[in-house]
């Protein structure tokens, strides 16, 4: 009796201790957040969400991308490139947000067929030009034209709602 009771209380131990784990023994579960990386610093990335939302945040202006700093990054990321990050820790909730790298997954970037470039290298070419502010932008669209043989890829300032229309030729540099 008294080790079926040793057996029970080893097993309420161990699946508390699991229910606190934040998921990296078992499974990390879905990201915190998916995006593009639009800045980065010391040891620490801007990732802007890809998809806005509206939550009345935009002064009526409609588009609102989630973004946060994310500091204690260890892997080598650059900007341009698409994240999934898995948060460790609090969240503090300046606009954007801050908070620390639990985990990071770079997503593989597309390239079109009959394209030269992947969408991470357009978008780094649209980022590089002289006429983009590259403060606070998130990624309204990326397209190939293959009629054009050019991306067209559309940035949005996340704070002024200005958008920029970036024309990028399809070509390895």
């Amino acid at each position: 009796m008294k080790n079926n009771y040793l057996v029970y209380l080893g097993c309420i131990c161990l699946l508390t201790l699991a229910g606190c784990s934040n998921g990296s023994i078992f499974s990390r579960g879905e990201p915190d957040i998916t995006g593009y990386v639009m800045d980065s610093g010391g040891d620490s990335i801007l990732v802007v969400y890809t998809v806005p939302t509206d939550q009345g945040q935009t002064n009526g202006l409609g588009e609102y991308y989630d973004a946060v700093w994310v500091s204690d990054v260890t892997e080598s990321v650059e900007v341009g490139e698409q994240v999934s990050v898995w948060f460790e820790g609090g969240i503090a909730e300046s606009y954007p947000a801050q908070t620390q790298m639990g985990n990071l997954e770079i997503v593989d970037s597309p390239r079109p067929e009959g394209a030269d470039l992947s969408e991470t290298e357009a978008l780094k070419e649209a980022l590089s030009q002289e006429s983009i502010n590259a403060e606070s932008l998130a990624v309204r669209s990326i397209a190939y034209e293959d009629s054009e043989d050019e991306w067209l890829v559309v940035l949005r300032n996340i704070h002024t709602f200005e958008n920029y229309n970036v024309q990028v030729a399809d070509q390895d540099n």
